[in-house]
């Protein structure tokens, strides 16, 4: 990552969204995907965490399922249980079962 992108990822996390911080974690090679993990956990949406635990190696697929399972609808629920591997199906589906 150069100096550019370094100010950028700043930016990124101090103002960014949920979205902002998966984009910048799957577009910028050398971004620092914990940090931007961290800011999608807090910030992101059901949908946001999804995008994030399939797209970006070493996502902690566990902490992203947790806020799916709290923030998301049904759909993100659905998505994540069929979508992702390791993650906890059988919750997943009794949740995207409630909301539906």
């Amino acid at each position: 990552m150069n100096k550019q992108q370094k100010q950028e990822q700043e930016v990124v996390l101090k103002n960014g969204s949920g979205w902002d911080c998966y984009l910048f974690a799957r577009d910028i090679k050398g971004a620092d995907k914990e940090k931007l993990q961290e800011e999608v956990l807090k910030n992101g949406s059901g949908w946001d965490c999804y995008k994030f635990a399939r797209d970006i190696k070493g996502a902690d697929v566990e902490k992203l399922q947790e806020v799916v399972l709290k923030k998301g609808d049904s759909l993100d629920c659905y998505i994540f249980a069929k979508n992702i591997k390791g993650a906890d199906k059988k919750r997943l589906m009794a949740r995207y079962n409630e909301l539906k």
